[in-house]
C-alpha cells in the first residue's frame, strides 16, 4: 500500500539516515515501527487483563 504522511522535516531526515546506517529501505524501517507499537499495545493489554 502507498499512502503519505506529514512529518517534521528535521525529524524526517534523521529517521532517513538512521535507516540507511542500518542498511534498510525507509519504508521497511516504518513497517517495523508499526509492528512493535502494535505488538506493545497487545502486550499492554494483555498484561491488564
Amino acid at each position: 500500500m502507498k499512502t503519505s504522511i506529514y512529518a517534521d522535516r528535521e525529524l524526517w531526515e534523521k529517521f532517513k539516515l538512521k535507516a540507511a546506517r542500518r542498511g534498510i529501505e525507509v519504508s521497511q524501517a516504518l513497517e517495523e515501527l508499526i509492528k512493535d507499537e502494535l505488538l506493545k499495545r497487545c502486550l499492554t493489554k494483555f498484561l491488564r487483563e
